[in-house]
């Protein structure tokens, strides 16, 4: 730490001057920008002058992030060159990252092991030198692990009466903090031209990004920190529980936690859990008060060491949190499997048998399956077949079909969790020889698809479609915004839906939501108008319907102000929609309409010139709809304050009461993230069998507690210089209300899109413990981290 961390390549001195990667050219100004972030903290050399000769010369690039296009990430490639070079002295120059050889081993001399461990004296002088690490092993916290400390955590809160709370940070630049040993400074110079084309030198002293021996040495810092930070945390909770005796139950807890660690040998009394995954921590802790003192050590231990922690943004804090690409909700004791990975790991293996995907993609994708082992029970053999598809295959060659056959079974059993199961509880990882009773059953997973049309009121007209963070648009033509009726246009985006799923995601189970009642009642009953017939024909006769009411499919109405999802891509405010995603935690990514979908509106605008006049576009079993079909977004800016719930609308029976019309602009909280109780899912008519609607369709489950309190008057809600009247409690749904008082938080890290939550909620017992300290002597110190604090009527940190 003090004196630089070495790589221990220790290659011939040679010089060495790749070129720089292609991927360079459309991300050069992001690399700028990081270069002169590294100089101006002192972790980098800049000048005119070599700084070493002789000298390695790193290739950098760029890599497009797959969720975040347009924002590439800057790499420095350490594994170069890839192909065998031999230089002036016919040497052969060997990669930075082979000749660290971060999982090999050598013979270590005797004696020279380190001081606080010597290598035991050899029997004799002939005795072979001992075999040795060459660096020390990366232990990384796995999902499980978590989960386990989950149960145990939670076990004791119930015990005590308490709640189990979560937090998580943020290191920034973590690699960038530590030193390079200066005697490796020579193996990570960069040649690069300022903007007037005159020719610079960067010598970055820091540990760098894409040194195999990066994460190595991160990762077992990130380990000292947390154990530094339990253990200051242990000798405060050892003095406390002293305090605490008088208390019979706490005293019980205490007994029988005692004879427990006599069991172990290690501390088993801890109301606290704390993990690192490189330069994210994590840390449960029962009770609200031992959170705010937990928060206090946390910051004494960051600011003691001089670490530099990320944006406020990145902070979270609550009973639920997302981690290690994970939702994690501590009142139910589940992890939640993100659905935008999921479908993401599905398209990739269904273009592997259909089109082909070289092994490289196969190997990132296999990188992401590792994380999302969790579904598959953190089974031992889960990847043995995903990763002998690309054993002996190079990186750019694309996987034979006969090898993707050969290791099917295992490829389908992915297949299979990766649709149908959305959560595992906690106590899965557990031993289940301790484990009372049946594990708590968790719902299949529905994946909720939203449709929208837009032919006025911008000008980008088109029809769109969203899932899970997915999402597609087809801009309309002017002979199609002549010829077609906005249900006419709504419907071919209910069609274009199932097409898409079905070829990229075939197997999972969806609901597909559209604000056009039309489209709805067309799907339950049967049309009239010539275009409605047509189209319901070519959908009702593919194979993508058969495939997607296999999976299970069903058709409902939403109200406009809930479409949010799929109505910004309709009116092509692409932007907006990141940032509304973003504000959910949910990284948009836009996916191209397949053959089949995008041969849809050619065919019907054939159709119509063929066969039709402009007609009406009535159903039968008519009931009042809105032909507009738009959602309440067409006439205003997205520039909201806040979240208000809105429930879809269910066909055939009473409509919700819907939000009258504000003087500001509400966002509607997307229903997709509110678990629907089995009375309020929309059921077809007796006479109907498109299939057999799922029972629930939340992509996260959340169990339902009681019914909630009676209902109150509307209140008034200010958001800083805004203030909106917001509907009673009653005009929300049953499921929405039920999910308010089992979580207490909104899905949000957006501090502009805060909802007061209920007043029994275990949320708001954390809110005012906080408030109270902020009014304490300890405040500052507690939490005052950087740029962030709690804000005094809201709940999140904020810049």
């Amino acid at each position: 730490l003090l004196r630089g961390f070495s790589s221990r390549a220790a290659p011939p001195y040679q010089t060495v001057s790749p070129p720089h990667m292609a991927s360079l050219a459309p991300g050069i100004t992001r690399v700028q920008k990081e270069l002169d972030k590294m100089v101006q903290h002192g972790w980098a050399y800049m000048g005119s002058e070599p700084p070493f000769l002789p000298a390695f010369h790193l290739s950098t690039g760029t890599v497009e992030r797959k969720l975040e296009p347009g924002r590439p990430r800057w790499i420095m490639n350490f594994s170069s060159p890839e192909q065998p070079v031999l230089d002036t002295d016919n040497v052969e120059v060997v990669s930075l990252n082979s000749r660290m050889d971060i999982h090999g081993m050598h013979q270590q001399p005797w004696g020279a092991g380190p001081v606080a461990n010597p290598p035991v004296p050899p029997p004799n002088a002939l005795s072979p030198l001992p075999w040795n690490w060459r660096f020390p092993r990366e232990i990384k916290p796995r999902t499980a692990e978590l989960m386990n400390d989950g149960v145990v955590l939670r076990a004791s809160a119930q015990f005590l009466g308490l709640k189990l709370y979560r937090a998580q940070d943020d290191f920034k630049s973590f690699f960038w903090q530590f030193w390079l040993k200066s005697s490796d400074y020579w193996l990570q110079v960069i040649i690069w031209a300022d903007a007037d084309g005159r020719l610079v030198y960067y010598c970055p002293y820091v540990l760098a990004m894409g040194a195999a021996i990066s994460s190595n040495y991160c990762q077992n810092i990130a380990n000292l920190i947390m154990e530094t930070v339990a253990d200051i945390f242990d000798a405060q909770e050892a003095f406390l529980f002293t305090q605490m005796q008088d208390d019979p139950t706490f005293a019980a807890w205490l007994e029988r936690k005692a004879r427990l660690s006599l069991q172990t040998g290690r501390n088993e009394a801890r109301l606290f859990a704390i993990r690192c995954y490189t330069d994210d921590p994590e840390w449960m802790v029962v009770g609200a008060d031992r959170m705010i003192r937990f928060l206090q050590t946390w910051h004494y231990v960051m600011q003691s060491s001089g670490l530099l922690m990320a944006v406020a943004d990145k902070r979270e804090i609550g009973v639920s949190s997302t981690w290690n690409g994970h939702g994690h909700i501590s009142l139910a004791s589940l992890v939640v499997l993100q659905p935008h990975k999921a479908l993401r790991a599905l398209d990739v293996i269904n273009r592997a048998f259909n089109e082909g995907v070289t092994a490289s993609e196969w190997r990132d994708n296999n990188q992401l399956l590792n994380h999302l082992r969790v579904v598959r029970m953190d089974q031992p053999d889960a990847m043995y077949d995903m990763w002998a598809v690309v054993e002996n295959v190079e990186n750019n060659c694309i996987i034979p079909r006969s090898i993707l056959e050969l290791h099917k079974p295992g490829i389908t059993r992915w297949i299979h969790c990766l649709s149908t199961i959305p959560a595992a509880s906690y106590a899965l990882a557990v031993d289940q020889k301790y484990i009372l009773g049946a594990l708590p059953a968790v719902p299949s997973a529905v994946f909720h698809v939203y449709t929208d049309a837009a032919k006025s009121g911008t000008g980008s007209p088109a029809i769109a479609g969203y899932v899970a963070g997915l999402y597609w648009a087809l801009p309309l033509s002017s002979e199609a915004l002549q010829m077609f009726d906005i249900p006419v246009l709504e419907m071919v985006g209910v069609v274009i839906a199932v097409y898409i799923i079905a070829e990229r995601y075939p197997g999972i189970s969806i609901s597909i939501w559209s604000d056009s009642e039309t489209s709805v009642t067309v799907m339950h009953n049967k049309a009239n108008a010539a275009c409605m017939k047509w189209l319901h024909q070519e959908l009702l006769q593919s194979k993508f319907y058969s495939i997607c009411s296999s999976a299970g499919l069903y058709v409902g109405h939403i109200s406009g102000s809930a479409n949010n999802f799929a109505d910004l891509p309709s009116r092509g405010r692409f932007e907006e929609l990141h940032r509304l995603c973003s504000a959910f935690g949910i990284s948009a990514q836009r996916i191209p309409l397949t053959e089949a979908a995008a041969s849809i509106m050619p065919r019907l605008i054939a159709y119509y010139a063929a066969f039709c006049n402009r007609s009406s576009t009535s159903i039968s079993n008519a009931q009042p709809f809105n032909k507009a079909g738009d959602g309440p977004l067409a006439n205003f800016d997205l520039t909201l304050p806040f979240v208000v719930p809105a429930a879809p609308d269910v066909v055939g029976s009473a409509k919700r009461q819907r939000l009258s019309q504000c003087n500001t602009t509400v966002i509607s909280l997307p229903w997709q993230d509110l678990p629907i109780p089995k009375h309020v899912v929309p059921q077809l008519s007796p006479t109907v069998s498109l299939y057999k609607p799922p029972e629930v369709s939340p992509e996260i489950p959340v169990p339902l507690l009681p019914p909630p309190p009676a209902p109150q008057v509307a209140t008034v809600l200010s958001v800083s210089s805004h203030s909106t009247l917001l509907p009673a409690p009653n005009t929300y749904s049953p499921s929405y209300t039920a999910f308010c008082h089992s979580s207490g938080i909104l899905a949000s890290r957006d501090p502009k899109l805060a909802l007061t939550p209920p007043s029994d909620s275990a949320f708001r017992e954390l809110m005012s413990m906080m408030q109270d300290a902020l009014r304490g002597s300890y405040a500052a110190s507690t939490l005052r981290n950087d740029k962030g604090y709690w804000r005094e009527g809201s709940y999140f940190f904020e810049t």
